[in-house]
């Protein structure tokens, strides 16, 4: 929807046959005005991502998600390389831990294909993150980082880092709970300073979150 002088326009209503449904993360606008997100359900039943020309109010459906190797279930919003590549996170699916349902995935999308590529399977557990919520961040150097609200050392969640926006992975930080926080959500920003900066749902000296940030 766009709102305009107090009046709101919806642009486009998601009939989850076909074309997903359950939105939750938010919008990616890319340089000429094209809207670019995802649906947590819908499709094949495991989330979409989606494209939408806002002055046509016309959706495309870029990929359906399968909830096997290729994930399931995206709730974070997605970011785009200079490339014109997209990236997001499935909280299910990649690999067959977890329960069987997969701990999640890091995925690229090439929106002319379109085609999905998955660049990382977490695998939980104390050495790796499980169940990503919140959207990628790049630094200069196109490696991504991001969080996961399950796994590390003490299954609070973690920070992570893919070098140069491909599968190798690095753990920057495992949540302990106290005093750094436990269970992130929300993505990472990066900050001139070059430190990323995001929040906890719980944790904390009062036990109820916390900001931070990570030096690379």
């Amino acid at each position: 929807f766009q709102i305009s002088g107090g009046v709101e326009t919806v642009l486009y209503s998601f009939s989850g046959v076909g074309d997903g449904c359950n939105p939750m993360a938010g919008l990616f606008i890319d340089s000429s005005g094209i809207l670019y997100g995802t649906t947590q359900q819908g499709g094949s039943g495991y989330g979409t991502v989606f494209e939408l020309d806002p002055s046509s109010s016309t959706l495309i459906t870029l990929y359906y998600f399968g909830g096997g190797s290729d994930g399931a279930y995206p709730l974070s919003s997605l970011v785009m390389d200079d490339f014109g590549f997209l990236y997001g996170t499935t909280q299910q699916g990649g690999g067959f831990g977890c329960g069987g349902n997969g701990c999640g995935t890091v995925y690229t999308i090439d929106p002319t294909g379109p085609s999905e590529q998955v660049l990382y399977n977490f695998a939980g557990g104390p050495t790796d993150g499980a169940t990503p919520y919140g959207a990628l961040a790049f630094d200069a150097a196109f490696n991504l980082y991001g969080t996961t609200y399950d796994g590390g050392t003490s299954g609070n969640g973690i920070v992570f880092e893919l070098l140069g926006g491909g599968t190798t992975e690095l753990v920057l930080h495992s949540f302990d709970g106290y005093p750094d926080g436990t269970n992130p959500v929300g993505g990472l920003v990066l900050n001139n300073d070059g430190h990323f900066y995001g929040t906890t749902t719980a944790g904390g000296t009062s036990h109820r979150g916390t900001v931070f940030y990570v030096v690379p």
